[in-house]
């Protein structure tokens, strides 16, 4: 025992050396230990909750009606996601604002001048998680609009003028003329003039058609007249009041 304290003394620096590097194994050695054990414990992190079938738009539906209005109508089904932004685009063109509140819409073409034919509507979604859809409807344009008609008593007979714009990338021919009455009254009609004219991108035409009454009795007739674009299935009614 004296031995061993006189070594100590004599090596003092060479045993504290010994001692701290027998601590720093020690302290090592546990340290991997623990981590080993912690990460052969730590569970397996979980997927993210998928929802069964997912979100979708489930339908988007579109028409031109005879008011020269595209009526837009959607449904989506969110599948317990949280509905973020709904957008509406036209070739590529976003319309108006947000929509996430709204199922249906209608555009006058008055105002938005969508190009005549088949035009690609787009519905863009998106939902809390990121997820983005967009689906997609044609509409056909019709190429005929601001379709307008006036009369004029000329003697015994009438004259009909349907005024309108189409747009030239699309031509049409002289509209067609139908009288739609109660009675089949011997009423005789003739195309008198179609006159066409350049307005910016659109042009004007105006046709005109005189429904004589040669063959008809004295008297009033009201009668529904129907003007008739054939091609671009597109017709429109008025109703008249003649007398002779």
């Amino acid at each position: 025992m004296h031995t061993l304290i006189q070594y100590i003394r004599n090596n003092a620096m060479f045993v504290l050396l010994l001692l701290s590097f027998l601590c720093f194994a020690l302290f090592f050695g546990s340290y991997m230990f623990i981590s080993k054990e912690e990460e052969a414990i730590t569970p397996e992190p979980k997927p993210p909750i998928q929802n069964e079938g997912g979100a979708k738009i489930t339908t988007l539906e579109a028409n031109f009606t005879q008011d020269e209005t595209v009526h837009l109508s959607w449904s989506i089904d969110k599948a317990n996601l949280e509905l973020v932004s709904v957008q509406l685009y036209c070739e590529g063109r976003r319309l108006e604002g947000e929509m996430k509140d709204l199922s249906s819409y209608a555009l006058p073409q008055s105002i938005y001048q969508f190009p005549s034919g088949n035009c690609i509507f787009t519905l863009k979604v998106m939902f809390g998680d990121g997820t983005e859809l967009s689906k997609d409807v044609t509409v056909s344009i019709n190429s005929v609009t601001n379709i307008q008609m006036t009369k004029e008593q000329k003697g015994e007979d009438l004259l009909l003028k349907l005024s309108y714009s189409y747009d030239p990338n699309h031509p049409i021919g002289v509209p067609r003329i139908k009288l739609m009455m109660d009675n089949n009254y011997p009423f005789e009609l003739h195309h008198e003039s179609t006159t066409r004219t350049k307005n910016g991108n659109l042009e004007n035409g105006v046709t005109t058609y005189r429904i004589a009454t040669k063959k008809v009795a004295d008297g009033t007739y009201h009668i529904r007249v129907r003007w008739i674009f054939d091609g671009v299935n597109i017709s429109k009614d008025f109703d008249v009041t003649l007398t002779k």
